[in-house]
């Protein structure tokens, strides 16, 4: 099976500079636009598998290929999550996130990931998320309570 191209954009405005060092969080134009592409260098490219970064004026445009056609990234990352790869599937929940912000499943792991990996604040901001877009969401509840107490 050949690899099946895939892209994903996201606006700079969208991008959560609060996973940029901290020294990096102020930065403006050309500065801040290649803080971001280092950023995705060694989170996406080196973790997860893309194949290309562009930042234009305004955009980030992330470009992988896979080997099962149409992989979503939440998708993929779940994957991932699944054999163990923990940083990659972060990496890639993180930036389907960029994507759409309100992505369930995406919160959902990404919480669960966190917390495992004892990430516990930035887990539980996932978690809480998750359970006021969908209130009925049993297992995000008890995510969100062990994350609570392993804190």
């Amino acid at each position: 099976m050949t690899d099946e191209p895939h892209e994903t954009q996201i606006a700079i405005r969208d991008f959560d500079l609060s996973q940029l060092p901290a020294d990096q969080r102020a930065l403006e134009g050309d500065v801040l636009r290649q803080a971001i592409r280092e950023h995705f260098e060694e989170k996406f490219i080196r973790g997860a598998g893309a194949s290309e970064i562009a930042i234009t004026q305004d955009t980030i445009i992330l470009r992988w290929a896979s080997e099962t056609p149409l992989q979503p990234l939440v998708d993929r990352a779940v994957d991932l999550l699944t054999r163990g790869e923990f940083d990659r599937g972060i990496s890639l929940l993180e930036a389907a996130l960029l994507v759409n912000a309100d992505d369930e499943v995406a919160l959902f792991n990404l919480g669960m990931a966190l917390s495992d990996k004892g990430k516990l604040d930035d887990a539980i901001r996932h978690l809480r998320r998750l359970v006021k877009l969908d209130p009925e969401h049993p297992n995000a509840w008890v995510a969100l309570g062990v994350a609570h107490a392993r804190s």
